[in-house]
């Protein structure tokens, strides 16, 4: 029996295989902040009907539909990415036309393809979210927020029927990995502060001739050396930690 509030589905995220490194840093993203996320090289397996499982995915527990554009997969006149939106848009015409489902996203700058939607509408209309360029930090946030809404008003309205495979919460080590760009807000000042430490600390040693025996200042210098290391570290280790929490779904 399912927990309320439990969110049951994902984020669909629909690529080519061309841009995979740009999906695995939106994958990154949205892992990190709790977000459960389907995605075929990580959510198939040997032996499955890769078709019929991508089909289950979208039309069954699919919350939100992530579409990855770029000038590559835009330049395609055929690929698998045109099969997914054609049963993406179907979904989405089932839907009503003030619940956002599908999002497209801009992995560089390309002119989203304005397919026709039904009742008036494209998918050129619907508000994409930029992973590229000096407003792509502003875009990710956006769009985790965007999705995270809509896994919640998934939540509330209880859960959908299916059993997709999805990868999210526990989707393997690379989660758990250091990454300055996912790093929590107040972590950044504490490594900026042990690298102020660290340098000064590198000036003193050598200021006092290196002897720390002999010398008060390279003592001195050791110290506030080895204060910035240990901050960095810490901190670094505290930040990867509650990353890898946070992508699991738990809380220290």
């Amino acid at each position: 029996m399912n927990e309320p509030g439990r969110v049951v589905g994902h984020a669909f995220i629909s690529y080519i295989r061309e841009d995979s490194p740009g999906v695995d840093h939106l994958l990154r993203i949205l892992e990190a902040a709790g977000i459960p996320v389907w995605r075929d090289t990580a959510s198939l397996w040997p032996g499955q009907d890769w078709r019929a499982n991508i089909r289950h995915a979208i039309t069954g527990d699919s919350l939100a539909f992530v579409a990855c554009f770029s000038r590559q997969s835009v330049s395609r006149e055929k690929s698998y990415q045109n099969e997914e939106l054609v049963l993406a848009i179907e979904q989405l015409r089932l839907r009503r036309p003030d619940e956002p489902w599908l999002i497209p996203v801009r992995l560089d700058d390309c002119v989203v393809p304005d397919l026709d939607l039904g009742g008036g509408r494209t998918l050129a209309s619907i508000q994409r979210a930029d992973l590229f360029g000096e407003e792509s930090m502003e875009g990710a946030a956006r769009l985790v927020m965007a999705i995270s809404r809509i896994l919640a008003r998934g939540a509330a309205a209880g859960p959908l029927t299916g059993d997709a495979e999805v990868i999210g919460r526990t989707s393997g080590p690379e989660v758990a990995g250091f990454d300055v760009r996912y790093m929590p807000g107040w972590a950044k000042p504490a490594v900026l502060a042990g690298l102020i430490a660290w340098l000064p600390g590198i000036g003193l040693f050598a200021l006092g001739g290196g002897d720390v025996v002999k010398s008060t200042v390279a003592a001195v210098g050791v110290g506030v050396w080895a204060g910035g290391v240990l901050l960095m570290v810490t901190t670094m280790v505290v930040a990867s930690v509650r990353a890898y929490d946070a992508a699991r779904g738990t809380r220290r």
